[in-house]
C-alpha cells in the first residue's frame, strides 16, 4: 500500500467513529441533549457493541495506515508532500 492508501485509512478512521456514535446517537432519543452534557453518553451504556465497533475500526485503521506509510517509506525513501 502507498502513501495515498495510508491517508485513505487516516480519513476514514477519522470519519468512522464520530459517524458510529452519531448513528448510536439516533437510535437512543434521551441522548440527543445528554451528548453535549455528559461525558459518557447513555448511546455508549445502551449500544456499547456499536460504540465499541467504532473504536476497533479505528484503532485498527490508525495501524494500517502507519504501517502502510512506514512501509511505503522503507521502499521509495522518506515521504515528502
Amino acid at each position: 500500500m502507498s502513501a495515498r492508501g495510508a491517508a485513505a485509512c487516516w480519513l476514514v478512521a477519522g470519519i468512522a467513529y464520530p459517524t458510529l456514535e452519531a448513528a448510536a446517537a439516533r437510535v437512543c432519543p434521551d441522548t440527543a441533549t445528554r451528548t453535549t452534557s455528559s461525558v459518557i453518553s447513555q448511546a455508549g451504556f445502551t449500544l456499547s457493541h456499536l460504540m465499541n465497533t467504532g473504536f476497533v475500526l479505528q484503532g485498527t485503521l490508525f495501524f494500517v495506515g502507519a504501517l502502510s506509510l512506514a512501509r511505503a517509506s522503507e521502499t521509495t525513501g522518506p515521504v515528502s508532500s
